[in-house]
């Protein structure tokens, strides 16, 4: 195992890496050791060009926990944020079950009446139509 550990990251902790990730530190000029211990008392300097690859590792290294019900949450988090718009779906289902939704909506058809029989009525439509907008006009203030 190749253990390197990180001035100011993940709390002092010291991370295992992979083969090839261990390439990618060395290639960096990054030291690594056999032991957690000797990395944390050894910790590597990070400079600015290293610390997106630095925090990429971390994540990589804090990802995995070796709890299969763990893993697999976090697999599925990972996903939903990936796509996006996946919670929003699941979202609109949800609240398609609330009762507030429900009374939204009656309140946008209401307004949506009120606001067609204004302007029928402002326009003088309910006089020349005849039908179904008059008939709209005299019910609207039952409404």
């Amino acid at each position: 195992m190749f253990w390197v550990a990180f001035k100011g990251y993940n709390n002092g902790k010291a991370i295992s890496l992979g083969s090839v990730e261990q390439l990618e530190a060395e290639a960096y000029g990054m030291h690594g050791y056999p032991t957690e211990t000797k990395a944390e008392a050894n910790p590597n300097s990070v400079n600015a060009l290293e610390k997106a690859q630095v925090n990429a590792w971390i994540v990589a290294a804090n990802d995995i926990t070796g709890n299969p019900v763990k893993d697999v949450k976090h697999a599925a988090s990972a996903a939903e944020g990936a796509v996006p718009g996946i919670a929003d779906i699941g979202g609109f289902f949800r609240d398609l079950g609330s009762a507030n939704t429900w009374i939204r909506l009656g309140k946008v058809i209401l307004g949506a009446v009120l606001i067609t029989v204004g302007v029928v009525k402002l326009t003088g439509a309910d006089k020349t139509i005849g039908g179904i907008a008059a008939k709209a006009v005299k019910a609207a203030p039952f409404l």
